[in-house]
């Protein structure tokens, strides 16, 4: 018994022993940097330093730093008492008198330091070359004053700056570089300029080369497109509507949405445009112009005022259902529906919804129902608009429910009507519409005596549809939207 536990505290002795010997194994694998392969090979890990072996003096130089694998590694680089962290550092290269060598040194936890010498080489024996001067002046060429500050440089990396008359002069070396140099000119608040200097000779002074800087201008600006719509929308009792989901739709069908804030605020900002507006919220509706353009950087306001929908219709009246399809059978939204009961009364106006449904409630009698639309066809650099508008006659019993379908064609359909040419971007058609609303009998209702854009001062929106030129009864129905 006694030598069977003594077996088992040697075993358990010679795994906490194995346990121990394989953690500082790791560890020492860890603080080598080293890495193992699939196949249990290790391989360390170290750092490489690209770089110029030879540097010309006040001049900057790029440490490009890798690992073995030729991977890019951020490190911690080390020159002529500056550090730097990255993959690609910069230094630059000190003043010295003759060459001078330098180390580059490049560290990194969990890797092999690296380092290299590199030679700074005094202005790479300038100073047995001749020395040429360029001489000139920077000046503003709106308002022909010297420019104070203007970083002046050559092409083989020289610069100076211009003294308090704009001035400069620049020391060059034609005997290394060449006789012809591209000397520019550079200050905040003005456009860069280069101008080439041909023919400068060892030894001498060349003078008079002005530069004439153009100063920037608002027009180099991009211009700002987007204008704002703002307002507020409330009940007809002016209390504020909160809850209101205001959509604006362009004509790519992109759609800007807000919804009204506790004091019926609503704001948005969108690209300057034409646009289609729509207002939903449960329980109430409203009359919408037929389009809002917006121009660029302008900032509209408008208010709306909504109507709320009396759920608890009177058991004579009648529902009137009326649908607008295409030809293929899709429905189609914001064609406006007009009806009046007949012979002459007043308009009651609905636009159709996402499904192209639009629902009145209506007194019994015979009416006219309207239904316009407005196509814009664009060819090449013009567009093709035009109106169109189909009617229906329908008889309405008490408390009768009637469904009542348009069939229209769609955008791409040619149109055979009367068409006008207008430039892009296409104005959206006027309204079914063209007079103004008002309340009767707590209605929101439309006047004959406002005609639309389209047609005569004198002439009504929409001609009596009997012939008979009288008026008649006016109706006592109303619409909304769905």
């Amino acid at each position: 018994m006694v030598g069977e536990i003594e077996m088992k505290k040697t075993s358990l002795a010679i795994s906490m022993a194995s346990i121990l010997a394989i953690s500082i194994l790791g560890a020492s694998l860890i603080g080598s940097a080293a890495s193992v392969k699939s196949n249990g090979s290790v391989i360390e890990k170290s750092l490489k330093i690209t770089v110029p072996r030879f540097v010309e003096e006040k001049t900057w130089f790029t440490v490009y730093v890798k690992d073995n694998v030729g991977r890019s590694v951020k490190a911690w680089v080390s020159f002529s008492g500056r550090v730097k962290y990255g993959s690609q550092v910069r230094f630059l290269a000190p003043d010295v008198e003759g060459d001078k060598s330098f180390w580059i040194h490049a560290r990194k936890y969990g890797y092999k330091s690296y380092s290299i010498e590199v030679i700074v080489k005094s202005d790479m024996g300038l100073e047995k070359l001749e020395v040429a001067t360029i001489k000139g002046k920077v000046i503003d060429s709106k308002t022909k004053a010297p420019i104070v500050g203007a970083r002046v440089s050559t092409d083989d990396g020289r610069h100076v700056f211009t003294d308090s008359s704009g001035r400069y002069s620049i020391r060059v070396y034609p005997e290394k570089h060449g006789s012809t140099y591209h000397v520019t000119a550079a200050k905040k608040g003005y456009i860069t300029r280069t101008i080439v200097v041909p023919h400068v000779k060892p030894g001498q002074t060349t003078r008079g080369w002005f530069i004439w800087l153009d100063p920037k201008t608002d027009v180099d600006k991009p211009k700002k497109v987007e204008a704002v719509l703002w307002g507020f929308i409330r009940e007809r009792s002016k209390l504020p509507l909160p809850g209101v989901i205001v959509s604006l739709i362009g004509m790519d069908g992109k759609v800007y949405s807000t919804v009204t804030n506790v004091f019926g605020f609503y704001y948005l900002k969108v690209k300057a445009g034409v646009y289609s507006i729509n207002l939903k919220k449960e329980g109430y509706t409203a009359i919408l112009p037929f389009s809002i353009t917006l121009k660029s950087e302008e900032i509209k306001h408008m208010d709306f005022t909504m109507i709320k929908i009396d759920t608890h219709e009177p058991s004579k009246n009648a529902i009137l259902h009326v649908w607008v399809n295409d030809k293929k059978g899709a429905p189609m939204e914001g064609v406006y529906v007009c009806v009046r009961k007949l012979p002459i009364g007043e308009w009651i106006a609905g636009r159709t919804d996402k499904n192209g449904h639009c629902v009145f409630s209506l007194s019994p009698g015979v009416y006219s129902i309207k239904v316009r639309f407005g196509i814009t066809k664009c060819i090449v650099n013009a567009c093709y608009s035009t109106i169109v508008e189909r009617t229906k006659i329908v008889k309405l019993e008490s408390g009768e429910i009637k469904h009542v379908t348009f069939i229209l064609p769609s955008i791409t359909d040619q149109i055979p009507i009367h068409t006008h040419v207008r430039p892009i971007p296409p104005t959206p058609p006027s309204p079914p519409f063209g007079g103004i609303s008002k309340e009767v009998d707590g209605m929101i209702k439309i006047n004959d005596d406002h005609p639309g854009l389209e047609q005569g001062p004198s002439k009504p929106l929409f001609p009596p549809d009997d012939g008979s030129g009288h008026e008649g009864d006016h109706g006592d129905g109303w619409g909304y939207v769905h």
